[in-house]
């Protein structure tokens, strides 16, 4: 766009050689037809009429060249790949693709078409393109414009290193500014060279280098000190370097306005969200008009001061368009395809986001047409089948819809009901009454199950929230409306499935008026107390999730909660600086220890109960003689607040961490240090000994976890993973696993011995302060600043393995691609992209054979079931059949326009399945060679295919983000499943054919019941794209392999409630949420009473 704006326009309009008539630069949007009128309409033009084939472009230039014959025009289409991204309606992008490609065709020695477009959308821009191009068109006429393009691409390189350097130098030497070190220069560089758009980024973070200068220079002034002009490395790496430059700020923006007020929180993630595009498979910008961001009242302040706050920021740009309309867009695709906050936002909302792109076109269709006084009822969703979501939606304090789709959907709901009440009036006359009351329960019957549908689906959106109960909660209204009328819905009952088998935590504890500071088990694993900044200190029964009793008397924050070895008794540390000893029977206080000067942080009693440990913001720790309340050691040694302390088992070791960034091991005989743990970069905020007391666990502010040798005082291993402060870390019993909680609103399951997480527990709506195992290492309980306090169940449903290196294969000259073990177990086929395939003998480690025929890389292999023949699939387009005896060529099967990415046996041997990159699949017979079906339905590349355990069905997945089932006796699809939001890479039937398991660069795992075709689970367990998955041949694991180069082993008991029917699944929901129900305080009347009548 810069190129042509400021240098090849300017160049054309300096020129004298030729006369140019420029017209504006056209921004496609979401109505591109919109943009060319109004480009015509500023030149005084006629417009294009799509009902007029007479008024067209090609007409309005005719017009334009009479009156100019010695002139030649311009057309600009400015990021032309909003034609795919932007707009969705089909007849639109062709009549502009028709308006332009014709008027080429009739004009080409007046008219000069200059497009823009990011480089990943030029495959979609020509392939839509040339589809929609006019049938008038010749063959001839259509190459011409094929040669057009070609000749016509202009790739704006990447800048030289030397440009880079230029364009990052001589801005500082401008402003007398200089970079320090100077190797800071490369680092930037080294970071952006040959990264596609990567300029204004490089701007954004130089911007940021500057105004962090500015800040400090304001500062040093202040102090009335000189610092050096210069760009630090220690500022750079504050930013998270060029890439995270942009997401941080945009963090922090988020960050500042959610402190100010919690609702920013809704109102940051409604603005944002619209401002993705979802069309065209790469995720782009989206210019949202102005008038589109007008809220209710109430919410309406927040937004224009996301927008100010946003765009002074440069996160946001303002501008109009061709019309004078204001509007607001992302300064960066970077903002929409790194911000990790917002990508989450997508992925659980795209359902939402889907639904509001439709209504907002519709609702400002209708305004437009009431707005001029015309007839709009015909424009309203009286009779849409979203309108009942729509309506709950409406009736929701965060929703998304803004002041025009709030009087849509109201106008829409009434008229809906103004609609059925003259319906059923007229059908009451003609009918009478008795048919007129049948109709109305048939209609309010359906109407019902329609409710039951919704409830169904706000279920699954509250879950994808991790808001498990409240998403049992609303399954079990849409199972009761089901039982009602005895009726049947796959929907609500998939719903029951899914989110039943999900839900992971047992009851949340609620009743603190305040953050849940921490917490204590008591060591039968029964009781729980925590404290609160409410200044009390709760006694929870975890069997009941009920509170056992309040006690009452600090005088401000609870810091710090903990059990007695005994059970008997609580100590607790406060903000009023004082320790208080709690008699747990009684409820009273036995005794307040007062000897700090400043806020109790943390309490510890020894092993033998006799002592008990205090650290202090006061810099010191106290040891105290429970039986006398008397001090017997003040230990000294700290530089600021001690946040935590803990006793090692043996009792004579304490541990203490401290805002000086250090952990202190102290003598407790002697009252000196043994030693000072020194590593961390910012305040350590707990300290854990591990049960065999070798171990040290630390949780910073430097958001890492460090594992310390206690006999070498050195570091074991850094646990890195939080994006926030950890708070809190605690050993399960056996040692093999630590929890830590963080400001990152997440906790962490670690597995020690490979320093991995297994699992992160995400369900907090605020920072989490407290986490600890209970004693006989079940569950676990964490506390945080939304105050509430969570009991996790920590079974982890996997198997956790560590995998050995039994030994390395080499031979391959490039990359492997794909492997198969033979059915014996003896054997392992290699594809590589050598274009070679590898027999390998498993015991010896040798190779047979190399098998070469293939010209290009091998994508897959399979062997046949009797372990005679190999099949492989190659970019070159064939199938190869092998003999594994000789290494020899049986067959070559030919028939696939594009690369063949997966080959699959059927069971009985006689058939072979390919998928390809020209989107189709082959069903081959074996014996003769020749194609069976070939099952055209996919819109993109077949990445896998899988046969199902009769050989009757076969199961494919693409990148068209779609898997589909096929009937092989007649080549047609019986269904698609659709869910995933990227590329399908791989598909497994389960051993007993109930089940479906898919992969996909989405970085999920979906299960789906193929008796009706709804997804069961989703596993977000990988942290990057999963390429393959597979069912273990006892039916009882899932394997999946990842690009975050791990494999995970699932259990298939996740899958236990498939065969529960409608009434057995409710007792089992009712079940798991009878105490919730019964013990939360923020749980309605109503609502309390919805399991009162199912069996248990």
């Amino acid at each position: 766009s810069s190129l042509v704006k400021a240098g090849l326009i300017p160049k054309l309009r300096q020129d004298n050689t030729e006369k140019w008539c420029i017209l504006p630069a056209i921004r496609p949007g979401e109505t591109p037809l919109q943009g060319l009128n109004n480009v015509l309409c500023n030149a005084k033009l006629p417009n294009v009429e799509p009902q007029n084939p007479q008024h067209n472009l090609a007409m309005s230039i005719d017009v334009w060249a009479k009156n100019n014959p010695n002139s030649k025009l311009l057309l600009f289409i400015d990021q032309s790949e909003e034609i795919i991204t932007l707009c969705q309606n089909y007849d639109q992008r062709k009549e502009f693709f028709q308006q332009i490609l014709t008027a080429i065709n009739a004009h080409g020695d007046k008219l000069r078409v200059i497009l823009t477009l990011r480089s990943d959308f030029e495959p979609q821009i020509t392939d839509v393109g040339l589809k929609l191009a006019p049938e008038v068109l010749n063959q001839l006429e259509t190459t011409v414009l094929i040669n057009l393009w070609q000749s016509g691409r202009f790739i704006v390189p990447a800048m030289t290193r030397g440009e880079l350097n230029e364009a990052i130098e001589k801005p500082a030497q401008a402003r007398v500014m200089y970079f320090q070190p100077h190797e800071l220069v490369e680092k930037l560089i080294d970071e952006v060279a040959d990264m596609p758009g990567a300029l204004p980024l490089l701007s954004f973070a130089l911007s940021e280098l500057f105004l962090k200068y500015l800040r400090r220079q304001r500062e040093a002034q202040y102090r009335g000190i000189t610092i050096d002009r210069a760009l630090t490395q220690a500022d750079y790496q504050e930013l998270g370097g060029v890439m995270r430059s942009l997401t941080q700020r945009a963090d922090k923006e988020y960050h500042l306005l959610v402190q100010e007020n919690p609702a920013y929180e809704q109102v940051i993630r409604h603005v944002m969200l619209r401002m993705v595009a979802l069309g065209g498979g790469e995720l782009a910008r989206r210019r949202v008009p102005l008038s589109e961001l007008e809220y209710p009242p109430a919410k309406n302040d927040l937004v224009k001061e996301v927008i100010e706050n946003f765009t002074t920021a440069r996160l946001l740009v303002e501008g109009q368009d061709a019309e004078g309309n204001p509007y607001v867009e992302p300064a960066h695709d970077a903002l929409v395809r790194g911000w990790q906050r917002l990508l989450e936002w997508k992925h659980l909302d795209e359902e939402n986001l889907l639904l509001q792109r439709r209504l907002t076109t519709a609702a400002v269709e209708w305004q437009s047409v009431k707005s001029k006084k015309q007839s709009s009822g015909q424009f309203l969703w009286n009779a849409n089948p979203y309108l009942d979501v729509l309506n709950k939606a409406l009736n929701c304090e965060d929703n998304w819809l803004n002041q025009v789709e709030v009087d849509f959907v109201r106008r829409s709901v009434r008229k809906k009901r103004s609609n059925t009440i003259v319906g059923w009036s007229i059908a009451g006359s003609v009918l009478g009454a008795m048919i007129f009351y049948a109709a109305v329960w048939m209609q309010w019957r359906n109407y019902e199950i329609t409710q039951a549908n919704s409830l169904a689906r706000s279920s699954l959106s509250l879950f994808a929230k991790y808001k498990d109960m409240e998403a049992l909660v609303e399954v079990i209204k849409a199972g009761k409306i089901l039982q009602k009328h005895k009726a049947s819905d796959q929907k609500v009952i998939s719903a029951l499935h899914k989110v039943l088998d999900e839900a992971s935590k047992g009851n949340r504890l609620q009743g603190h008026t305040n953050r849940v500071t921490r917490f204590s088990f008591s060591r039968d694993s029964q009781t729980l107390a925590s404290g609160s900044r409410d200044k009390t200190i709760k006694l929870w029964n975890l069997e009941t999730g009920k509170v056992i009793r309040t006690l009452i008397g600090h005088d401000d924050s609870v810091r710090s909660v903990r059990f007695s070895r005994d059970g008997q008794t609580l100590a607790s540390g406060s903000d009023d600086k004082t320790i208080k000893l709690w008699n747990l029977e009684t409820g009273k206080v036995i005794r307040t220890l007062i000897g700090h000067n400043s806020h109790v942080e943390s309490v510890s009693f020894s092993p033998d109960g006799q002592t008990l440990a205090s650290g202090s913001e006061d810099k010191t720790i106290k040891l105290w003689n429970l039986e006398t309340g008397k001090v017997i050691r003040t230990l000294i040694g700290h530089d600021d607040s001690v946040r935590r302390v803990s006793f090692s088992r043996d009792g004579q070791t304490l541990a203490s961490g401290s805002d000086d960034n250090t952990i202190k091991l102290w003598n407790l005989e002697t009252g000196k240090v043994i030693r000072t743990l020194i590593g961390h970069d910012d305040s350590v905020r707990s300290v854990s000994f591990s049960r065999d007391g070798q171990t040290l666990a630390s949780g910073s502010d430097d958001n890492t976890i460090k594992l310390w040798n206690l006999e070498t005082g050195k570091v074991i291993r850094t646990l890195i993973g939080h994006d926030d402060s950890v708070r809190r870390v605690s050993f399960s019993r056996d040692g093999q696993t630590l929890a830590s909680g963080s400001d990152d609103k997440t906790i962490k399951l670690w597995n020690l011995e490979t320093g991995k997480v297994i699992r992160t527990l995400i369900g907090h709506d605020d920072l989490v302060f407290s986490v600890s195992f209970s004693p006989d290492g079940q569950t676990l309980a964490s506390g945080s600043d939304d105050n509430t306090i969570k009991h996790w169940n920590v079974e982890t449903r996997r198997k956790i393995l560590t995998l050995q290196t039994l030994q390395t294969l080499i031979g391959h000259t490039n990359r492997v691609t794909r492997f198969s073990f033979s059915r014996d177990s003896q054997t392992l086929a290699s594809g590589s992209d050598d274009n070679t395939i590898k027999l390998w003998n498993l015991e010896t480690g040798t190779e047979i054979h190399t098998l070469i025929g293939h010209d290009g890389a091998v994508n897959s292999v399979s062997f046949s079931r009797d372990g005679q023949t190999l099949a492989s699939g190659s970019d070159d387009n064939t199938i190869k059949l092998w003999n594994l005896e000789t290494g020899k060529v049986i067959r070559t099967l030919i028939g696939h326009d594009g690369a063949v990415n997966s080959v699959s046996f059927s069971r009985d041997g006689q058939t072979l399945a390919s998928g390809s990159d020209d989107n189709t699949i082959k069903h081959w017979n074996l014996e003769t060679g020749t194609e069976i079906h070939t099952l055209i339905g996919h819109d993109g590349a077949v990445n896998s295919v899988s046969f199902s355990r009769d050989g009757q069905i076969l199961a494919s997945g693409s990148t068209d983000k779609t898997i589909k089932l096929w009937n092989l006796e007649t080549g047609k699809v019986i269904r698609t499943l659709i869910g995933h939001t990227n590329i399908v890479n791989s598909v497994s039937f389960s051993r007993d054919g109930q089940i479906l398991a898919s992969g996909s660069t989405d970085n999920t795992i979906k299960h789906w019941n193929l008796e009706t075709g709804t997804e069961i689970h989703t596993l977000i367990e990988h942290d990057g794209a999963v390429n393959s998955v597979s069912f273990s041949r006892d039916g009882q694991t899932l394997a999946s392999g990842s690009l975050d180069n791990t494999i995970k082993l699932f259990r298939i008991k996740l899958f236990g409630n498939l065969d529960l029917n409608l009434d057995s699944l409710m007792a089992k929901t009712c079940d798991w949420v009878r105490h919730y129900l019964e013990n939360n305080p923020n749980v309605s009347e109503s609502d309390r009473q919805l399991c009162d009548h199912v069996k248990k």
